[in-house]
């Protein structure tokens, strides 16, 4: 089979070392800044460790070829065709398969070349499902999978509140995610067993325990975002109460309604004058003090630098872009205390445990609202923790 793929040489050759190494970046994009901000981060990490070259899909390179021509002198990119002429960001298996059919048509063209990378990283798209297969016979001494997304299984104490629908479908997707989780770690351990180099990321902690339990050895967890993050000048517009901010799209799993629900009994015991501002979600309330933003072209920095305390209610995530924007703004944050939160301390968070919705008690409610007080007079900050970029480039170091 011919896949027509298109070799581009980014700019004028660049001061830096090139030793070898390709990375598949299926969303490079900075269309989609707003949800899968890593594609271009992660190609720029890689360009900077000494990979030469990237796979990425035409329909992105060909919409803004400038971002990637002048952004990474030195660096080649291989443009392998889509399937289809609109990538999305969904979440149903259907729209999936596209990402499958491209996957397969990269692992094709790398053959096709005849000369395999010494690296090759498969960077975002790294989902359990993905074909990971495909990709056995196409590096020549180290495969680097990941940062891996899905994994966790939804508290069972949600899943109660949850019709039956939504709970069939939590139960699929966990059943799917550790089948296939386990094929590939299969797979990674043959591939070690042949003298290869095989690193795994993972996004989550529950992701780096089922790995690890499967036989892939220590699973790191890392964040989506590569570039370091700096602090931010916080100017607190003066309020009758504590402002909660909420940024999430308005799917299952981000949980809007636990944070609904711990906005009105916090209203409802300690602040009266609270409000609450959620981002990402088109909807009117018909009470003033929760207002919808709907969708937000990027981070709400705006909205952060006027101080406040980011709720993040979810049930499943990785290292939440949405807590470490918030950190870099110079807020604190109360959130569930899910994938990879904890590991942000000394970070200013407070962490509801998993267990604790739908019925939040009076103690985690009180000692929440103690936090917030305590936060809400805080004047300076100085951000800790939220720099996960030097365990990637580790991680994606040439191997001696």
């Amino acid at each position: 089979m011919t896949i027509p793929t298109s070799t581009t040489t980014a700019g004028p050759s660049s001061d830096r070392a090139p030793d070898g190494g390709t990375i598949i970046c299926f969303y490079a994009s900075s269309r989609y800044a707003s949800e899968y901000r890593s594609g271009l981060d992660m190609i720029d990490l890689a360009w900077r460790n000494g990979f030469d070259r990237a796979i990425v899909s035409d329909v992105e390179y060909n919409e803004a070829p400038s971002a990637f021509e002048t952004r990474f002198p030195g660096l080649t990119f291989m443009v392998v065709p889509s399937p289809v002429r609109q990538q999305r960001l969904l979440y149903r298996f259907t729209d999936l398969l596209p990402q499958i059919i491209w996957h397969h048509r990269a692992a094709a063209a790398i053959r096709q070349e005849g000369a395999r990378p010494v690296r090759l990283w498969i960077a975002n798209s790294a989902q359990p499902w993905l074909p990971l297969g495909v990709y056995q016979d196409c590096f020549g001494e180290q495969l680097i999978w990941g940062p891996v997304g899905g994994g966790g299984t939804a508290p069972a104490r949600y899943l109660a509140t949850c019709d039956r629908s939504t709970r069939w479908r939590e139960w699929a997707r966990t059943a799917i995610e550790r089948l296939t989780i386990a094929a590939k770690v299969r797979l990674l351990t043959r591939l070690r067993r042949s003298g290869r180099s095989v690193t795994v990321m993972a996004r989550t902690r529950e992701v780096a325990a089922d790995l690890a339990a499967l036989g892939a050895g220590d699973v790191p967890v890392v964040s989506e975002i590569v570039a370091p993050l700096q602090p931010l000048t916080v100017v607190k517009t003066a309020t009758a109460g504590p402002r909660l901010v909420w940024v999430g799209q308005d799917i299952p799993r981000k949980n809007l309604a636990m944070a609904l629900d711990v906005f009105a009994k916090l209203r409802a015991r300690h602040f009266p004058a609270i409000t609450l501002d959620i981002h990402g979600v088109a909807d009117t309330s018909e009470d003033p003090a929760v207002t919808y933003h709907g969708w937000t072209a990027g981070v709400p920095w705006d909205r952060y630098r006027e101080g406040g305390v980011l709720l993040l209610t979810s049930y499943r995530e990785g290292l939440p872009s949405a807590v470490l924007e918030a950190l870099q703004a110079g807020l604190s944050c109360v959130s569930t205390d899910v994938g990879a939160v904890a590991t942000l301390r000394p970070a200013p968070l407070f962490l509801i445990p998993m267990d604790a919705y739908p019925n939040i008690d009076d103690d985690t409610l009180d000692t929440m609202a103690s936090f917030i007080r305590d936060e809400v007079a805080r004047t300076t900050y100085r951000l800790e923790g939220a720099d996960h970029a030097p365990s990637i480039a580790r991680l994606i170091a040439k191997k001696d």
